[in-house]
């Protein structure tokens, strides 16, 4: 996206600001109205004037009213314009029918107040170096005109209160038309103050909750191009151009689901605003950043590779290494925080190389290569990666990687060792590259070279360089146990030899924390200590691929004194941190990020996120592989409430009249579109896109029925949520009372790990059953047969307390498939 003044952009529809040019005009009005005032004092003018002529008091004092006018007028504009600048002050008059009996099932007052609430939740976001906390701010605030509820002396009284304080600069209308049946068409119009309208939004449809949403996100769009806003490096390209309404409606919807753990519709979303704008660098972070918080270890290295490719094409120096054209038409200052930020998340990445090597190739998938989704992608982004790290070749230091990076029908362990190292020490070469360049970033402009700084710090970066050194440093540990064939090291910072020496593991402690101190240097904030708690907990990890990993320390020398330094540089970092940027990255320490996982299960851990965080109930021990546990839990979720969804359309058209032969035809193929997409969930269900065309179809089956669209998400971690299913689907009703008698994490290890197991296998049942038996055709069955067989769906994925043994749920299940 080029800038504004290009001819290939569209110009916003409101008018600039230009508050300095009133403030001139009012500055120099005033001057002229004083010098007016004191010209009699300082100059002599004759006593008398002829009969009938204008007097030059009388012209002086019509000049003087003149002039006290005009300064008032410029000052009124003046702060008129700052206001629509600052986008911070809009009026919102109440919400209008074209008819007195519209039936909406609110009244115009409460629609007018769920539209300014929808307005207020249009936020800007902020980049950050560690997913899911971007930090976000407020810039439309919503004001109300004083006085205009009252009436006599009192209403001129209350209507003076205005002359003091900022006017309103924009102000919004909206009408509420009823078309047939359930729809509605909702015109909403934006005005700027004085005398400017954009062009009206007009909306239709049957939600009309959503259509605010949709307008409020839509009077967002007009007026932040021209506002102070935009000046933000994610929105820099967008000043004085016309932001499309559904860019910024994806936008501010995906950080709102992803808030909200709906991360399957964020990313949707997320991925419909870069249609509207495929060069936001800034779009494609947080795409990285949820895969990242998603698992989606090889898709989320494939999205920041993409942001450095399309970053350094303004960077030639970077560009004849990242194998891209450089060019130089967009300001680098722009770039320079997504840059910084893209090179430092695929240096972490790739330093997670058991995580890689863990994703490159899954035997367990190998035999469902043909129709798994999820399989099919990786191999997509296998290929993608293996042509792109074509730059490392002829680079001192780093092998030729020879076959392994090449496709082959299985990656055994030895193969699986060797990748990891080989990616350990493509992200230290990056890291320590991304270091060297970072110094040469402080002679740009000081406003840029500040916003980096405050990103990531010298001894941020310094100390991503150590856990990235640490994890290589295991990785050539385990290669020379299993292979005998270590790496040739790269040479690294001062203090961190001792880290090579991988004799054994974990390193020294006391020469890791002296490695520690050197990395942070003199001055340390937030990342800074959260970065030397991750080196920490990285010590504590065991050796081998992510998938045999486990929460503990099992095998590590001296793990209670990394676990004690790790959770003091914890407390340090939430010292650091203001309360509301801490509850923001709450779910990534203490759920997400893949460095913290073996330290979570110590009861330091516990003890540190009672006193930081005060839940409101004691800590949980959580497990290895909780977000696992959490997406099984959202695709068991997923396939029931879809199940019921149907269930519930069959029942309701089983007892309305009976269909013509043309809307049973319809009702045929949606049922038939409805398994197929069952079964594709059931194949595919660790597929986003898989999950996320199932999701839609459910919501489109309730809006079918007229019924309110329901909320699936990842459900938040809990012990008793943990065993709660675990006995509905194990049978296991005493594993929850074992665990209150003897509260080990091996024990929610264990559980959370069956668990995971168990609904896996469900999933491939009902696939196998679906591809062996056969899609279930309505045709020929009475409509209470059809809900029937959705009911005993839902009943086999319901893992509530007192549900029938499973087996015995899927046979009657399986039962109506064969027509019973």
């Amino acid at each position: 996206m080029g800038r504004a003044r290009s001819t290939e952009v569209e110009y916003a529809e409101l008018p600039p600001a230009r508050p300095a040019r009133w403030c001139v005009l009012a500055a120099a009005f005033t001057i002229l109205t004083f010098a007016l005032l004191v010209l009699p004092y300082v100059v002599a003018f004759p006593a008398r004037a002829p009969a009938g002529a204008i007097t030059l008091s009388v012209v002086f004092s019509v000049a003087v009213v003149a002039c006290v006018v005009l300064a008032l007028y410029g000052v009124g504009r003046a702060r008129l314009e700052r206001a629509a600048l600052n986008a911070n002050r809009l009026d919102v008059a109440e919400f209008t029918y074209t008819h007195e009996d519209i039936d909406v099932g609110e009244t115009a007052a409460e629609l007018t107040a769920r539209f300014k609430r929808k307005l207020t939740e249009s936020k800007l976001y902020t980049p950050a170096a560690v997913p899911g906390v971007a930090g976000s701010y407020d810039f439309i605030r919503i004001v109300e005109g004083a006085g205009e509820g009252t009436q006599g002396w009192w209403q001129a009284a209350t209507r003076l209160v205005t002359l003091v304080r900022p006017p309103p600069a924009f102000r919004v209308v909206g009408t509420i038309h009823q078309g047939p049946g359930r729809t509605h068409t909702l015109v909403v119009e934006l005005f700027r103050q004085p005398g400017f309208a954009a062009s009206p939004v007009i909306l239709t449809g049957d939600d009309l909750p959503d259509l605010l949403g949709r307008a409020a996100n839509a009077i967002a769009a007009r007026v932040m191009p021209r506002s102070k806003h935009c000046r933000s490096v994610q929105w820099a390209a967008w000043q004085d151009a016309r932001v499309p309404d559904e860019l910024f409606d994806a936008y501010e919807r995906a950080n709102q689901l992803s808030g909200q753990r709906r991360y399957d519709e964020a990313l949707a979303e997320y991925h419909r605003a870069l249609a509207h704008d495929p060069s936001n660098v800034y779009i494609r972070l947080e795409i990285g950043n949820l895969q990242e918080r998603l698992e989606m270890h090889l898709d989320a290295l494939v999205t920041y590779d993409d942001v450095v490719t399309l970053c350094s094409r303004h960077n030639p120096k970077l560009a004849a290494w990242w194998n891209t054209q450089a060019s130089g038409d967009v300001p680098q200052g722009e770039l320079a925080a997504a840059l910084l930020l893209a090179r430092y998340r695929h240096a972490l990445v790739l330093a997670r190389g058991d995580w890689i090597a863990h994703e490159w190739w899954e035997p367990e998938e190998l035999e469902h290569q043909a129709w798994n989704a999820r399989e099919a992608r990786r191999v997509r982004l296998r290929e993608i990666i293996r042509q792109r790290f074509t730059r490392y070749s002829g680079i001192d230091g780093i092998p030729d990687p020879g076959d392994l990076l090449k496709p082959r029908d299985r990656l055994d362990a030895d193969n699986a060792v060797q990748l990891r190292a080989y990616l350990c020490l493509l992200a230290q070469y990056e890291m320590e590259r991304l270091i060297h360049d970072y110094q040469p970033a402080r002679k740009i402009r000081w406003r840029t070279a500040r916003t980096l700084a405050e990103l990531l710090s010298p001894g941020t970066l310094r100390l991503g360089l150590l856990s990235v050194l640490l994890r290589r440093a295991m990785a050539e540990f385990e290669m020379r146990q299993k292979l005998d064939q270590p790496l040739r090291p790269l040479n690294g910072p001062p203090g961190t030899g001792p880290l090579y020496a991988a004799a054994s593991w974990p390193p020294d402690a006391g020469k890791l924390t002296a490695a520690v101190r050197t990395g942070m240097g003199r001055t340390s904030g937030w990342h800074e200590h959260y970065n030397a708690a991750c080196v920490y907990a990285i010590a504590l990890l065991p050796t081998g691929l992510r998938a045999r990993t486990r929460t503990g320390s099992a095998g590590v020398r001296d793990p209670e004194t990394f676990a004690r330094l790790a959770v003091e540089e914890l407390e340090k970092a939430a010292a650091n941190a203001h309360s509301g940027r801490l509850g923001r990255r709450r779910p990534w320490v203490m759920v997400e990020d893949p460095d913290l996982s073996a330290l979570r299960g110590h009861a330091r851990w516990r003890d540190f996120e009672m006193v930081t965080f005060a839940p409101e109930r004691p800590a949980p021990v959580r497990p290895h592989r909780v977000h696992i546990w959490e997406l099984v839990c959202y695709c068991t979720a997923l396939v029931a409430e879809s199940a019921r969804q149907h269930e519930r359309c069959w029942r309701l058209r089983d007892a309305g009249p009976p269909a013509g032969s043309g809307q049973l035809a319809d009702w045929q193929a949606a049922e038939t579109a409805a398994w197929e997409a069952i079964s594709a969930l059931a194949t595919s269900h660790q597929d986003w896109l898989t999950r996320y065309a199932a999701l839609t179809a459910l919501c489109d089956t309730a809006r079918e029925r007229g019924a309110p669209v329901p909320e699936v998400r990842f459900p938040p971690y809990s012990e008793r949520e943990l065993f709660t299913r675990y006995a509905a689907l194990s049978g296991d009703t005493a594993a929850a009372e074992e665990w209150k008698k003897d509260p080990a994490p091996r024990r929610v290890d264990e559980a959370t790990a069956d668990y995971i197991s168990r609904c896996d296998e469900r999933m491939r049942l009902l696939a196998e059953a679906l591809r062996d038996r056969g899609l279930p055709d309505q045709h020929g069955e009475d409509f209470a047969h059809v809900a029937h067989r959705w009911a005993r769906l839902a009943e086999w994925f319901r893992d509530t307390p007192g549900a029938a043994p499973v087996k015995r749920r899927r046979e009657a299940f399986t039962a109506t498939l064969s027509g019973a």
